[in-house]
């Protein structure tokens, strides 16, 4: 369902409330502050899950969504974020492992 609202776009441009009644309020958490709504998605879809994967939303100045992703980051890290590099050769994980939808 978050790679079907992030593709398709459904989340451009809705405002709070809009968000609260398609996906309900999500729980606080100190994850991702520089972003206004933060989704637990669960363990990250992949053969080897060590990360955990979130929906993020970011508002614009109208009170509109600016920005909705789904980003990579380790539960017991809160600041180590998809933007890691990882040791494997030729892998770049900064620059594969997030999906993004910038409206601005």
């Amino acid at each position: 369902m978050a790679d079907d609202l992030i593709g398709s776009g459904k989340l451009q441009g809705l405002t709070r409330a809009e968000i609260f009644s398609l996906l309900s309020e999500p729980p606080k958490t100190d994850y991702f502050k520089e972003y206004d709504l933060v989704y637990d998605l669960g363990p990250e879809r992949s053969s080897i899950s060590i990360d955990s994967e979130w929906l993020v939303v970011k508002f614009g100045q109208d009170g509109r969504v600016a920005k909705a992703a789904i980003v990579r980051g380790l539960k017991a890290f809160p600041g180590l974020t998809c933007r890691m590099r990882w040791p494997f050769a030729g892998n770049t994980r900064a620059q594969t492992g997030v999906q993004s939808l910038d409206t601005r």
